[in-house]
């Protein structure tokens, strides 16, 4: 199933076809028969699952691991070539390897519940992301720019 997003996107519902915004998304994703009777409609999931893209700008799907099954995050030692502030300090590097954790679309908190990640959210409803674009209006396509030269 392929669903999308746009945002902001036009409150009259007579106008279903034309979408204007700024931001938008596109997910893949794939049902799974395991789950029975999931806790929302795939419609509703999607949908949030996209205004979600848009407003937490993830990078990546990753691999979902359920809280209790996670790994707690080990104490890095740092070397002298690893990053650290002008007072020697190593927050810059701890700083980096938050980032990229919460690039990561299943490991964010679900903007729209935040009791929950986007992981719990699909994997309650038996759903599979197999990837997205989030994309913006204006924005340079990777590619385009050199083909254009």
């Amino acid at each position: 199933m392929l669903a999308s997003y746009i945002h902001p996107s036009n409150s009259s519902k007579s106008q279903k076809s034309v979408l204007l915004g700024k931001y938008g998304s596109i997910v893949e994703m794939k049902k799974n028969n395991k789950v029975e009777k999931p806790v929302m409609s795939l419609n509703d999931l999607s949908s949030h699952i996209c205004q979600h893209i848009v407003g937490m700008n993830p990078k990546t799907v990753c691999e979902y691991i359920p809280r209790e099954n996670k790994k707690p995050v080990e104490e890095k030692r740092f070397d002298e070539e690893d990053i650290f502030n002008e007072d020697g300090s190593s927050e810059a590097a701890v700083q980096m390897q938050v980032e990229v954790e919460e690039d990561k679309l299943l490991n964010q908190e679900f903007l729209l519940d935040t009791t929950m990640t986007v992981g719990e959210l699909v994997s309650i409803n038996g759903v599979e992301i197999l990837q997205f674009r989030r994309f913006a209006c204006g924005e340079e396509v990777e590619g385009e720019a050199k083909a254009e030269q």
